[in-house]
């Protein structure tokens, strides 16, 4: 299957490739075109995976013509209009977090993909990790749930979306709904976001340096593993690819409604906007 990668800037184009080289026997998913507008940063390693790779600049046409995208642009405000295209095309779609940049652009992706029947997924791949999907149930079932990685508000790529999204991503996976209000507090190490949703209180700790992604969930605490998740995440694409993998729009929707409840909170109560 020929599939199609937007975007060369971020390390995630390099890891995605590698790892559907990986998964592919006998080359049956592989990155047949590449789209480096955005910034050519790791497109040889893209190529190193995939040396037939073609680099193109027509990103309508190509994605008439191949079986499925991959959308890496590290911008979220950035995949909306590439996500409608793949949408249109009928072509599965896998959007790198964050999925979107507001709730009114991943609604129209959400309705659009159940109109055309077209399979809407990606956002954080620690989401498909297997410890996290074996922890699931436990983890809606706490009472308490504390979930902890690093993020910038002050990031070049849109602030603290860039990688607070991977937060609201992993809460997503589990709960419906959304939180009435959110409660934001920090010290000099880290943000808190708190709220109590779904009879679960709820913590975000986004830190200000690298940090492991921790869940904990009462008295247990897994970890997830950022170098793992690239693997895990091309293989539920893959899956989509042989019908295997319902569409993830829904929960790609309520976490960006969530981030955007976020946002709002830093630019009331730090100023700190999202551009």
């Amino acid at each position: 299957m020929n599939i199609l990668m937007i975007g060369s800037e971020s390390s995630h184009a390099a890891h995605f490739a590698s790892a559907l080289k990986s998964l592919s026997n006998n080359e049956s998913f592989h990155v047949s075109d590449l789209w480096t507008g955005d910034g050519n940063n790791y497109a040889c390693d893209v190529q190193t995976a995939f040396p037939k790779v073609n680099f193109v600049e027509d990103v309508e046409a190509t994605i008439a013509r191949s079986d499925g995208v991959i959308i890496t642009l590290r911008r979220a405000s950035e995949h909306f209009d590439y996500a409608t295209l793949a949408i249109e095309h009928k072509k599965p779609v896998f959007v790198d977090k964050p999925f979107t940049d507001t709730p009114e652009r991943a609604q129209i992706l959400h309705e659009l993909g159940k109109k055309n029947n077209v399979v809407v997924s990606g956002g954080s791949t620690l989401c498909c990790l297997s410890n996290f999907e074996a922890n699931l149930s436990a983890i809606r079932n706490a009472t308490t749930v504390k979930i902890s990685f690093y993020a910038d508000p002050s990031s070049p790529y849109e602030g603290i979306r860039f990688y607070g999204s991977h937060l609201t991503d992993l809460y997503s996976m589990y709960s419906s709904g959304l939180p009435e209000r959110i409660t934001l507090s920090s010290n000099c190490e880290q943000y808190m976001i708190d709220f109590f949703h779904n009879s679960q209180n709820v913590r975000f700790t986004m830190r200000n340096s690298p940090s492991p992604v921790l869940i904990t969930f009462d008295d247990e605490t897994i970890e997830l593993s950022q170098t793992e998740c690239y693997m895990a995440g091309m293989e539920h694409f893959t899956n989509i690819l042989k019908n295997k993998k319902a569409s993830d729009s829904e929960r790609l929707l309520r976490s960006v409604k969530l981030m955007s409840m976020i946002e709002k909170s830093f630019e009331q109560k730090y100023g700190l906007n999202r551009n």
